[in-house]
């Protein structure tokens, strides 16, 4: 059994139990069969690194299984689980691509997750089901298809986060306390804003991940 911590400017966390065929020839290598625990489930997947010195061009494939969403926002929040606890699982296929640096990544996700948001004053289910693609070098996203549902609050998003392109965004809500409390969750909100009634909302995010507008 073996392990592997990974430590970036917002990531750390760790590998465990990690097995795979190797191979390397021709200047490329080659992980097969890799698996391993990671956040609470496990990870199957392929690895490959092209051209190790020179381009080093990294393409990962993996399916995620059980992923505790609890972990997911340990690693993401963790002051908020004072308040505020997620439980649940997450199930994903990943496809992965960038050469040399993170700043280069591009990446395609489909993904869902059921489980429960818990506080002191709600419980309050929640599930997703997200497709997903995500350009570092460009610093865009975009959805297809994807929605979030809570108790009272569904959002649907559609399209691109860009400059030149934009995100749909429709969200119905029966009781904003629920979307306030689930930003806290991730840590979107640092003060409470005291949120409830019912709302409908139809906007679009423009713009790039690192500076997205709303309108």
């Amino acid at each position: 059994s073996t392990s592997l911590q990974i430590h970036t400017t917002t990531i750390h966390t760790q590998l465990r139990d990690i097995s795979a065929r190797y191979i390397v020839k021709e200047g490329n290598a080659e992980l097969r069969d890799l698996r391993t625990a990671l956040l609470g489930g496990r990870m199957n997947g392929h690895f490959t690194m092209k051209d190790i010195t020179g381009a080093q061009v990294w393409e990962l494939q993996a399916t995620l299984h059980n992923i505790a969403l609890a972990s997911i926002q340990a690693l993401v929040n963790p002051q908020a689980m004072r308040d505020l606890r997620l439980t649940g699982t997450a199930n994903a296929n990943l496809n992965a691509r960038w050469r040399k640096t993170f700043d280069t990544l591009t990446a395609r996700t489909d993904a869902k997750a059921a489980g429960t948001a818990i506080s002191r004053q709600a419980t309050i289910p929640v599930t997703a089901d997200v497709h997903a693609v995500y350009s570092a070098g460009a610093q865009t996203v975009s959805f297809s298809q994807s929605q979030i549902r809570s108790g009272q609050t569904t959002i649907d998003l559609n399209g691109t986060v860009s400059r030149t392109a934009s995100l749909e965004v429709q969200a119905q809500s029966k009781d904003l306390s629920e979307i306030e409390t689930l930003a806290n969750a991730f840590g979107a909100r640092p003060e409470p804003l005291g949120l409830g009634g019912a709302a409908t909302f139809t906007g679009t995010v423009r713009g790039s991940t690192a500076n997205p507008q709303i309108t």
